[in-house]
């Protein structure tokens, strides 16, 4: 597996530097692609391993001279040479003892030389790899980016949630399997979660295409995926299940029921850091999804208005006839309610206010206040 997390690294450093306009220095003249990484004591078995699995490196042995004269007259040059029982000629010239040039310890044939070192196949093999497998992460970038309605100021705001979220690649990730009940099938469905080491809110979501691999929490490396999305590269020895399955054993995913309840308590997690103030929304999407009162593509439809601007306003909730403090979600310029702030964040709402809404957990969105407090 690490050879392709060394590949990355090459992809990454040449990505950089391969613009359509390179920076120059002061003077006009090109900088150089700063590729020293590449060649550290780190790095350079791995960019050696990686040039080996592809089958582009070569030896080069250095050829005893019969003289210093021949030496003098053949050390710059690149010529076709032949050794037979370790004697060197040029190529074409016969073989009598005028025409040796000096001796080489090469089995016998036709060889190339340059600036005096005679070129072989390169025989060192890159070590055995741990096979490995590439899942897609994604955070709906695409989909929020080509919504034709989005206002420019909040293009250029998921433009650069979207650098930030490619930026992750080379971090270590956890994948955690998560369950939702289809209504459609009434029947338990996959999904999973990404998340950077040392986090407690998913990153990304592994594709629907490929859920069926995961069978179990995984740990993997984020690597280039496409103009919206990354990969996790995964070894296939911890539960991802290719072609057949492996023998791995599933971790048991609980499917937890909720109360239907549009204001639960939930711990928050800032997914960013914003000068505004960052609430959590909610809807009872896990609660209605698992007792069959919503769908999917209703959750999928609610999520998708990340990057929307948002008017959260200050109401009443009754339950069990008594009437609680609550805070309402409206998307701009429509009267219909859209969601809840987390019963948890209502304090910290002083009146009506305007923001966005970003992506955050599986079942909620994020408002986040652009406004003055």
């Amino acid at each position: 597996m690490y050879l392709e997390i060394y590949a990355e690294l090459v992809k990454l450093v040449f990505d950089r530097g391969l613009t359509l306009e390179p920076p120059r220095n002061p003077d006009g003249t090109v900088k150089p692609i700063a590729d020293g990484i590449l060649g550290g004591p780190h790095t350079l078995d791995g960019l050696l391993d990686i040039a080996r699995a592809a089958g582009v490196t070569r030896t080069h042995v250095p050829l005893t001279w019969e003289s210093e004269r021949v030496r003098q007259d053949y050390c710059d040059l690149n010529l076709d040479i032949v050794v037979e029982d370790t004697l060197v000629r040029v190529a074409g010239s016969t073989a009598n003892s005028a025409n040796w040039i000096g001796i080489v310890d090469l089995s016998d044939g036709q060889y190339r030389m340059e600036h005096g070192l005679v070129v072989k196949q390169d025989t060192v093999e890159a070590p055995p790899q741990e096979p490995a497998v590439a899942l897609v992460a994604m955070n709906n970038f695409e989909q929020r980016l080509k919504d034709e309605k989005l206002r420019q100021q909040d293009r250029q705001r998921i433009e650069a949630e979207l650098k930030a979220f490619r930026a992750q690649i080379g971090n270590g990730v956890t994948i955690k399997p998560v369950t939702y009940r289809n209504p459609q099938s009434q029947e338990n469905e996959a999904g999973a979660e990404v998340f950077l080491e040392g986090t407690s809110e998913p990153l990304a979501w592994i594709s629907r295409d490929h859920i069926p691999l995961v069978t179990s929490e995984l740990t993997g490396v984020l690597v280039s995926g496409g103009q919206y999305t990354l990969k996790v590269l995964c070894p296939l020895d911890q539960g991802v299940r290719p072609s057949r399955p492996l023998g791995v054993k599933d971790v048991p995913i609980e499917i937890i029921e909720i109360e239907d309840d549009p204001l639960p308590d939930v711990d928050y997690f800032p997914t960013r850091h914003s000068q505004g103030l960052c609430l959590e929304v909610v809807n009872g999407w896990q609660s209605k999804i698992n007792h069959r009162e919503a769908t999917q593509s209703e959750l999928h439809w609610w999520k998708s208005r990340a990057g929307s601007r948002a008017t959260i306003r200050k109401t009443t909730f009754v339950r069990d006839g008594v009437r609680e403090p609550a805070v309402a979600v409206y998307l701009e310029g429509h009267g219909t309610q859209f969601g809840w702030i987390a019963k948890a964040h209502i304090p910290a709402v002083k009146g009506e206010t305007h923001g966005y809404l970003a992506s955050r957990g599986l079942y909620t969105l994020e408002f986040v206040c652009d406004q003055p407090q």
